[in-house]
């Protein structure tokens, strides 16, 4: 099994990525990169449930990646960004796009 396709490292990689983004945005104030790697994460996060639907900490963390993307659209006051993230699941399109 390669990297892209072990849920696992999928799975950390996205930890990465999200306290990557949750530094930037808290500490930095860099909410559009903030916005970049959380969307990063959420993708990563979308692969490790594809690969393992069952999993039920993947959920748990995909739902603490869309948290942090949606407070970081909230700072910038963009809605429709919020609104996506409330409106994304697994299947459904990247809250960033």
């Amino acid at each position: 099994m390669t990297n892209r396709n072990d849920p696992d490292f999928l799975n950390e990689l996205a930890d990465a990525y999200a306290e990557l983004g949750n530094i930037r945005h808290w500490q930095f104030h860099q909410s559009r990169q903030a916005l970049s790697d959380l969307n990063k994460a959420w993708q990563l996060r979308m692969r490790a449930i594809a690969l393992q639907p069952k999993n039920v900490e993947s959920y748990k963390q995909l739902s603490l990646t869309l948290m942090g993307l949606s407070e970081v659209y909230g700072s910038l006051a963009d809605r429709e960004g919020s609104l996506r993230c409330l409106a994304s699941s697994p299947g459904k399109q990247s809250p960033h796009d």
